[in-house]
């Protein structure tokens, strides 16, 4: 399988591309802060992909298997696509951030204490969970609007069986 080097040197984190017609893999730079965070999602309708890698983001076009961007942010701990938009929602420990295909969009003033959980995205929301003093409450956070709505305690218990808000 042929590979494709971004930003690729020491620790790096290997993302299979499959459209059904080629085959591809990113082999993608960490980044120093969250080394344990590695996930991808397909975003635009199919177009890019957004990639954390050990928490440093990128954007990748997937039609030429180019670099669009690398992110500011290393320390990115979770991302979510918003359906057919060219959005996603990623966030660190504390903000939230949105990205489209080209560059960083918005970033929120500080909504969780140490945790945010995304759960799922329609075309103009985003659920999830936020944690707070006391423990996990449940959000919903406006795609349009870029606000953000906490709904109800859910728990104190740090690791739990996420049911949806």
């Amino acid at each position: 399988m042929p590979e494709v080097q971004f930003d690729a040197a020491g620790n790096c984190m290997w993302v299979k591309f499959d459209d059904g017609l080629d085959e591809w893999a990113g082999v993608f730079g960490q980044g120093d802060i969250s080394r344990h965070v590695n996930t991808a999602t397909i975003f635009n309708n199919d177009k890019h992909a957004f990639v954390i890698a050990g928490g440093q983001g990128y954007v990748v076009n997937l039609a030429d298997k180019s670099l669009a961007y690398k992110t500011p942010d290393d320390y990115l701990q979770g991302v979510i696509s918003i359906p057919n938009r060219d959005l996603i929602l990623t966030c660190d420990y504390t903000d939230l951030i949105v990205y489209d295909s080209s560059k960083k969009l918005w970033e929120s003033d500080r909504v969780a204490l140490d945790g945010i959980k995304f759960i799922e995205a329609t075309s103009d929301k985003v659920s999830g969970y936020v944690w707070q003093i006391e423990g996990w409450y449940s959000f919903i956070f406006d795609v349009n609007s870029r606000t953000i709505t906490e709904q109800k305690f859910i728990t104190s218990e740090w690791d739990f069986s996420e049911p949806k808000p």
